[in-house]
């Protein structure tokens, strides 16, 4: 099978510390729920190195037959629809031998929104509910949980023994 690269192409900043920290810890954990022989590099749309182009070109260099290109975007916007399609052609022509897929950006996904949340949870903790839970579909047996958790807290105290209480 010939061998397969993942390219983590994110916007890029002018805070290149930032961004060469926080592509280094993405690109990390994707390479950890791959096959050990994929190779993940993490490359920026502008300001930071390496650049889309540099990316491919060092998966190249180690045998890299087939490269997916993972835009770390949300939106559909000019770099994804646009701009990297177009990058990709050019180098395509350059590298006739190499397989580039583009995947989708990131997009709405329920993951996400648990993340969006969490930010706003950990901004605004007056904005948390009393039990924590996640907005995703949970099991059914998950929701009861829950929904009895709130539903006792909602209740006033009950007096009597440990016993009769329950």
């Amino acid at each position: 099978m010939a061998e397969t690269g993942v390219i983590i192409l994110a916007h890029g900043s002018r805070n290149e510390s930032e961004v060469s920290e926080i592509l280094r810890e993405v690109s990390r954990t994707v390479k950890a729920w791959l096959p050990p022989e994929i190779k993940v590099v993490g490359a920026a749309m502008q300001f930071n190195h390496p650049d889309l182009e540099e990316a491919i070109e060092l998966l190249v260099k180690q045998d890299v037959k087939r490269v997916v290109i993972m835009p770390y975007f949300l939106f559909q916007g000019i770099h994804p629809t646009r701009d990297i399609p177009n990058r990709i052609g050019v180098i395509k022509q350059t590298n006739p031998g190499v397989e580039l897929v583009l995947a989708n950006t990131l997009g709405v996904d329920e993951h996400l929104t648990n993340l969006v949340v969490k930010r706003i949870q950990e901004a605004a903790p007056e904005l948390s509910p009393h039990h924590s839970f996640s907005v995703t579909h949970n099991a059914p047996q998950t929701i009861e949980e829950c929904s009895m958790a709130i539903i006792e807290d909602l209740l006033p105290p009950l007096d009597g023994s440990e016993e009769e209480c329950q």
